[in-house]
């Protein structure tokens, strides 16, 4: 169930929106923003199913919203777009973030801690191993996720602000 969630708020909902007629950044803001409510109404519930901590639920929210609150960064990049190689260019991110690393893993036949995708991390925090390592990960997407929508927000003002009326 958690990794239909992962998947969905990562690719299928990027997915959806890059297929559509071009969009803001904050009408994609606002779209994360329903979906957050709604992984948070679907997932508190396994707490008590699953017989997760508190704080295992609470990084698990922290991993799933940081790593979809970049995929919504990707995606408000693309959508803003009517070209189709930029919106092209965003779900390919959206896909590297999740699947890139593992089957790079895969091909070269080589393990290492993985950097980017959330899978580990998620994986590692449903078997409730919480360490400083994956706290400082899952702190370094949201923070870098945060920036990113900040300077898009920058940009997107200046761009506005540079049309004539």
């Amino acid at each position: 169930m958690f990794w239909c969630l992962l998947a969905g708020l990562i690719l299928l909902w990027p997915a959806l929106r890059l297929s559509q007629p071009i969009m803001s950044p904050a009408r994609i803001w606002v779209d994360w923003v329903c979906l957050a409510f709604v992984f948070e109404t679907v997932c508190w519930p396994l707490k008590i199913i699953l017989e997760w901590t508190i704080p295992q639920m609470l990084w698990l929210n922290g991993a799933v919203l940081a790593w979809s609150l970049l995929a919504g960064l990707f995606t408000a990049a693309g959508a803003r777009s009517s070209y189709s190689r930029h919106r092209s260019a965003a779900i390919l991110l959206c896909v590297g973030v999740l699947l890139g690393e593992p089957l790079l893993q895969i091909i070269l036949g080589i393990p290492w801690t993985m950097r980017v995708s959330p899978i580990q991390t998620v994986w590692a925090l449903l078997q409730g191993n919480i360490t400083a390592t994956i706290k400082v990960h899952i702190l370094s997407v949201a923070i870098g996720s945060s920036i990113g929508w900040l300077l898009l927000w920058h940009h997107d003002c200046k761009v506005k602000r540079q049309r004539p009326a």
